[in-house]
């Protein structure tokens, strides 16, 4: 059992500490609980910087003024997604760093391969015109150069098409995987962003008042329907809209043709 006088010697020594002075330490003192949490799901230590993720956490925070625990859990996770999204755009550059580096192997090769052809195609260049045939001369030199000129220029945009054409016909498609990757978080972030909205333009009470005073026009419990029922529910609205009872009306064409579409969900591969 702690007897009286350990008790008051820790307190004594308690009253010696009194936590970090200065401004980066307290600033790091408050970030004390992000190993756990979403930043331990969040951050992979061996590759990323914790601190890196706390300050980006910060900046994400401080766009939001979350006034309870359900609105903080939905601006931490939406740091966390956008966190993914960034690492996302950082796999991309590595994916295509890895092929610059295979395409500058094979370059260099070749070029050592091109230098010792030019060593031998010399050596025979000097050796026919010590016997004297000229016109064999000629016609070797004319065949040399005619393959020089079929060497791959180095650098420039095409590198980067040939590292993403490498890219998309690897047979584990990294690309294609990697893209479903970020649309999952980018579907995800988006969820988040319009709940935070919705949240914020329900407690507003000018928005909300400004969204109750709008509706829609339901025909036959459907909120799309065809163009001429449209056309004439707005000429049956349009004298309440002149005398000032209604605001306006907004009619909206979902038509695909009319309107341009996101592509086509590539097919699962893999």
């Amino acid at each position: 059992m702690t007897s009286y006088r350990q008790i008051e010697a820790n307190r004594r020594n308690a009253r010696l500490s009194t936590g970090p002075a200065t401004e980066e330490g307290k600033n790091r003192s408050r970030q004390n609980a992000m190993r756990h949490g979403l930043t331990a799901e969040t951050v992979i230590d061996a590759l990323e910087d914790t601190e890196d993720y706390a300050a980006f956490e910060m900046a994400v925070t401080a766009d939001y003024d979350a006034q309870s625990a359900v609105e903080r859990e939905l601006v931490l996770r939406l740091a966390s997604v956008l966190w993914r999204l960034r690492r996302a755009t950082a796999i991309e550059a590595g994916l295509f760093k890895q092929q610059a580096r295979q395409l500058l192997k094979f370059r260099r090769r070749n070029q050592s391969h091109c230098a010792r052809e030019e060593m031998i195609d010399d050596m025979y260049r000097k050796a026919i015109r010590a016997e004297g045939d000229v016109g064999l001369d000629q016609e070797v030199s004319a065949l040399v150069d005619g393959s020089a000129s079929t060497d791959d220029p180095d650098g420039g945009p095409d590198d980067l098409t040939r590292a993403f054409v490498r890219l998309s016909n690897l047979p584990t498609y990294p690309l294609d995987r990697l893209a479903r990757y970020e649309a999952a978080l980018w579907r995800q972030a988006c969820q988040i962003l319009f709940t935070l909205w919705t949240k914020a333009t329900i407690e507003d009470p000018a928005k909300k008042e400004k969204y109750l005073k709008s509706f829609t026009l339901y025909v036959d419990d459907r909120e799309v329907y065809a163009k001429e029922i449209a056309d004439a529910l707005e000429a049956d609205l349009q004298p309440l809209a002149s005398s000032g009872v209604i605001k306006r009306i907004s009619k909206y064409d979902t038509d695909p043709a009319n309107n341009p579409q996101p592509p086509q969900r590539l097919p699962e591969r893999g």
